[in-house]
């Protein structure tokens, strides 16, 4: 069981570090949009976007070998990633509005509807015939506000980071205590 003021350590923690995990999240949508402009930011974008539940391994490491001395439940650990994924999903949600709001003025929409009529696009579209669906798909996402979009993204990040906390956490539980004794 945890008492109240582990608790209030676990969700200190957890905010600092989820907040440079959606720090690690702004700046992988940052380099997506980036990337239109010039392509290689796409590759940094998708690299920061897979190393990010890495990332918060190597936090959660940090938690519990340096504050629990080493030993770390499944539900203290769970609760750990959940926190983190809760405070990043809500950084990138306030950041995907203040871009949608007031830097993007429809933007990715016409970037999409660009990549989608390109011969190859089209092509590719016809062959699986899903031409119809993906002109319905970027038209629905120009027709949401940006209070809409940001709270889609915010939706899906914390439904990815609470699958993602259950392994997490089973990896990372640990029953061992560190022999720190230093004299």
């Amino acid at each position: 069981m945890i008492n109240p003021n582990e608790f209030v350590q676990l969700k200190a923690f957890a905010r600092q570090d989820g907040t440079f995990l959606g720090l690690m999240w702004i700046a992988s949508f940052a380099c997506y949009v980036g990337e239109f402009h010039y392509s290689p930011l796409g590759m940094l974008a998708m690299i920061l976007a897979v190393i990010s539940p890495f990332f918060l391994v190597m936090c959660l490491k940090k938690f519990r070998d340096n504050v629990r001395g080493g030993e770390i439940s499944f539900r203290r650990a769970f609760w750990y990633c959940l926190f983190c994924f809760f405070y990043a999903s809500l950084l990138f949600a306030l950041s995907q509005y203040v871009y949608f709001a007031f830097i993007d003025n429809g933007f990715l929409v016409q970037q999409y509807n660009t990549m989608m009529s390109t011969p190859e696009a089209k092509q590719l579209m016809n062959l699986y015939k899903v031409a119809n669906e993906m002109e319905d798909g970027i038209s629905a996402f120009a027709r949401l506000t940006a209070i809409e979009k940001a709270l889609n993204f915010l939706t899906m990040n914390i439904t990815i980071g609470i699958v993602l906390s259950f392994p997490i956490a089973a990896i990372m539980k640990s029953k061992v205590k560190l022999n720190n004794n230093q004299e």
